[in-house]
């Protein structure tokens, strides 16, 4: 089975409570899912 974002929604909710990704956060979860290897830099906000 592969996993879909809707898959990685369900996660975010369930183990942090959020209903969505933050800003950039989709794209970076979307390239994973399809195999892209992936090096992102994302402010922490604090």
């Amino acid at each position: 089975m592969t996993a879909t974002i809707n898959d990685a929604l369900g996660a975010l909710h369930t183990h942090f409570g959020f209903e969505d990704f933050r800003e950039g956060q989709r794209e970076v979860i979307n390239s994973i899912l399809e195999g892209h290897d992936c090096v992102v830099v994302m402010p922490t906000g604090g």
